[in-house]
């Protein structure tokens, strides 16, 4: 790929860069726009989805309540799992009680979705350019590759948006590291 057209390809990926919501997922929106309203992938909102009329996001909110309860109490059950809101993925959760776990919930997780309204947040101010945040926890690849952004992300070689756009490219670290020497700007601007 010629210089110029690397730095338009990665001036246009920041530009149309979104990504799921979930932090521990690594998909972007295809299209750049969710399919509903909390804003993630239809992978981490398919366990959430009811054909069911919600005017008021109650259903929803149990949804995702019951989800996050499951994590923090149970696990996801996988041996793998980084998720700091999981009950496998972090182990000081086990030491935890159930009340402790329902504050956590109520006090921190469902502080950070601001769209649709849900009803535990109707007496919260929302901050102006506030985007949602939930921690579910994933599958393994999505898991792993998660593990490999973190690693990238950490080299400071490149910006995050170009990073995302190769691991949603290519499936395994020698061939995300090839897209990114073919197709990335470094960080501080230079081209490979």
């Amino acid at each position: 790929m010629h210089e110029l057209d690397k730095v338009q390809f990665n001036q246009l990926n920041k530009i149309t860069f979104n990504k799921c919501c979930n932090e521990n997922c690594i998909n972007l929106l295809s299209g750049g726009v969710s399919t509903n309203e909390l804003g993630l992938c239809d992978i981490c909102y398919g366990p959430l989805y009811i054909a069911q009329h919600d005017p008021t996001n109650l259903k929803l909110q149990i949804r995702i309540e019951r989800k996050y309860m499951i994590q923090l109490s149970k696990g996801c059950g996988n041996s793998w799992c980084n998720n700091e809101y999981c009950r496998n993925g972090n182990r000081s959760l086990q030491q935890k009680p159930f009340k402790e776990l329902m504050e956590l919930l109520n006090q921190e997780l469902f502080r950070n979705i601001h769209y649709p309204k849900l009803p535990i947040n109707k007496s919260r101010e929302i901050e102006l350019g506030s985007s949602n945040k939930v921690w579910f926890c994933v599958n393994e690849s999505i898991s792993n590759k998660r593990v490999l952004l973190d690693l990238l992300r950490s080299e400071g070689l490149y910006e995050n948006e170009i990073i995302y756009k190769a691991i949603n490219e290519r499936n395994d670290e020698q061939s995300i590291r090839s897209w990114l020497q073919e197709k990335a700007v470094t960080a501080g601007g230079g081209v490979n």
